[in-house]
């Protein structure tokens, strides 16, 4: 027995219709058959009428089934590798069986279906699995795309879960990396570089505690890289671009150099609390200009 419950019944006239609603609500791990519901009608002690009826309890695959996708790089040139990660992930009570996926690389742009794999699993209950394929990026145009999981559900198609990535053209290699500043809040700054065809970030040099590294920037014709400290007392340093090393060049002058750039023409520029400044880049001396 699973549920009873007692209710008391209006007085029906001769040949009346009386309607009882007694709601209930099956737990949710519940098993999975044929359930039977029996009413008995009695009048103290006296059994007026009894009937029974009964209603079957199945899995929704699509409540049941869920699915992730990840990507290996959310961004990426033509000339390089890409990996879509799908996992469908079954999360019911009773094994399912002949369930069809399809996986899909999609063109955002245009909506076509590039890459369709269609697989077929058995899945016990709460089992998982996991499927990668890796396909180069050269044999698609700069645009968006997305790898997609989805199931057959009654001849239908349904979504499980999608990944978005963007190609762009191939980088020249005289512009491949990228130089920044990680910078701990105001004692500790840490240099590292981004190679743009291979998406590789690795630490420049090692963490400079005590240093408030802020600006940073190339010089446009001797490709030296210079950078400047923030608070409080502001410092130029030049840095070595293979190693992270820094060799002061000199003080600054101003409070919180926060930004660094080039001028085409060579001159350094800086952007501190009191202004913009032009700075030497032979003594490290600041000169406000606005």
């Amino acid at each position: 027995m699973i549920h009873t419950k007692d209710r008391p019944f209006n007085p029906l006239v001769p040949d009346g219709v009386g309607e009882l609603m007694m709601p209930y609500q099956l737990e949710k791990n519940a098993l999975l058959g044929t359930y039977t519901v029996q009413v008995t009608i009695t009048d103290s002690d006296t059994q007026l009428a009894n009937q029974q009826t009964s209603f079957e309890v199945t899995e929704r695959v699509d409540l049941v089934v869920s699915g992730l996708v990840e990507v290996q790089k959310a961004r990426m040139t033509t000339s390089q590798l890409q990996m879509c990660t799908e996992t469908v992930m079954h999360q019911g009570i009773q094994a399912i069986n002949d369930l069809t996926l399809q996986r899909v690389l999609v063109d955002l742009e245009t909506l076509a279906l590039l890459d369709v794999q269609t697989t077929t699993v058995d899945l016990v209950a709460g089992a998982q699995q996991t499927f990668s394929r890796t396909f180069a990026a050269g044999s698609l145009k700069p645009s968006y795309y997305a790898c997609l999981l989805q199931m057959r559900v009654e001849e239908m198609w349904k979504p499980l879960n999608f990944k978005t990535f963007t190609v762009t053209g191939a980088l020249s290699s005289e512009c491949s990396t990228v130089y920044a500043i990680h910078d701990q809040g105001v004692a500790n700054s840490q240099l590292f570089t981004y190679t743009l065809n291979s998406g590789i970030v690795e630490p420049l040099g090692p963490l400079y505690l005590g240093r408030d590294l802020e600006g940073l920037d190339i010089h446009p014709h001797t490709h030296q890289l210079y950078a400047s400290s923030g608070k409080k007392r502001a410092r130029l340093y030049h840095v070595d671009g293979d190693q992270g090393n820094l060799n002061l060049i000199g003080d600054i002058g101003f409070q919180h150099v926060h930004a660094l750039s080039f001028h085409p023409d060579g001159s350094l520029w800086g952007w501190a609390r009191e202004g913009l400044i032009r700075i030497d880049i032979e003594s490290g001396q600041g000169q406000l200009v606005i």
